[in-house]
């Protein structure tokens, strides 16, 4: 599992297990310092379970919930390394910083807002839709 997608992982997983859209637990994740913690352990947490994870992401943040997870999860989470690769190659990004826009974009808001849909569209798509929002931002 590269990278990226362990931090996706932590994220995706983290935000259904706490009942919270992605985009809030990045941000909270940010914050904290814990996205820099996720990254910099990598090598430590990678090859670690769900639960484990969700465990030290509780620890770290101070939190303890029994909250259960939800089957988009595991579509966002195999769906969002491969868009934020699109997303840091057209835009010569750093995967961080792809993220960071992702996750701060309406699109992102969108991917995790159930009602969409849009979870169970293909990550080229979502990608599209991307590029479209930063388009329209940048003639405004």
């Amino acid at each position: 599992m590269s990278k990226l997608s362990f931090i996706s992982f932590c994220i995706n997983y983290y935000a259904e297990y706490k009942g919270k859209p992605a985009n809030e637990i990045y941000a909270l994740f940010q914050k904290t310092g814990l996205l820099q913690l996720l990254r910099d352990d990598y090598d430590d947490l990678h090859g670690m379970s769900m639960e484990y994870i969700i465990q030290f992401c509780d620890k770290y943040l101070g939190e303890n919930s029994q909250e259960t997870l939800t089957t988009h999860t595991t579509v966002r989470t195999i769906l969002l390394p491969e868009i934020l690769q699109l997303i840091g190659k057209k835009y010569h990004l750093s995967e961080e910083d792809a993220m960071d826009k992702f996750f701060k974009s309406q699109t992102g808001n969108a991917f995790y807002d159930d009602e969409t849909g849009l979870y169970g569209a293909s990550a080229l798509y979502v990608y599209g839709l991307f590029v479209e929002e930063m388009k329209f931002f940048q003639a405004a």
